[in-house]
């Protein structure tokens, strides 16, 4: 449901994923029901000021709002968490 939401895929891309699912799930291999990658695409609002304090506040209440949304089954939600310095850019490519 997330990955279809987020990704924009076609119906028929999607239910190409969730046949490769099926056939992973029968298998026997382990499979997470849905995926959040929404976190990369967060940009403060332009009103606020960018300090530590709002951009927590900010991403706090999002991860939230994300939580509460899901459906049930197992969700992976990909976070990944630094202080920027000037290595910064090597994580993010």
């Amino acid at each position: 449901t997330l990955i279809k939401a987020q990704m924009k895929m076609p119906d028929a891309q999607i239910e190409q994923i969730r046949l490769l699912g099926k056939q992973l799930w029968n298998a026997g291999l382990p499979l997470i029901d849905d995926l959040h990658n929404e976190s990369y695409g967060w940009e403060l609002p332009k009103n606020i000021q960018a300090s530590t304090k709002n951009i927590q506040q900010f991403k706090t209440g999002n991860y939230i709002k994300a939580l509460k949304s899901l459906k049930p089954g197992i969700t992976m939600i990909i976070m990944h968490c630094t202080a920027p310095s000037e290595i910064f850019y090597k994580i993010r490519n």
